[in-house]
């Protein structure tokens, strides 16, 4: 498994960032896009597959969340955290 050194890999990316001609919110958007799918199959492996009971009702909840609204009939509007994923799923899909 790959040791992460967050160090190494911002300093790798602020380089990137330098070459690519980004700033901080075009390199942060870029790696959210590079990276949805593993990111999705991660969580849903921990659901599926997590040793951990918490740990697979969350990522299941927060599954079934995203996809349907919450379990009290309410949708995810307030939530900050979805509103800044709407807006960049917005900007991806124009």
């Amino acid at each position: 498994m790959h040791e992460w050194d967050p160090e190494e890999d911002i300093k790798a990316l602020e380089e990137q960032s330098d070459v690519m001609g980004e700033n901080e919110i075009d390199t942060a958007k870029r790696l959210l896009k590079e990276n949805l799918v593993g990111a999705t199959a991660a969580i849903t492996q921990i659901a599926l597959y997590s040793d951990n009971e918490k740990l697979r009702f969350d990522a299941s909840k927060y599954i079934i969340e995203r996809n349907m609204g919450k379990a009290d009939g309410t949708d995810n509007e307030g939530d900050p955290v979805e509103a800044l994923i709407r807006r960049w799923q917005a900007e991806a899909a124009s």
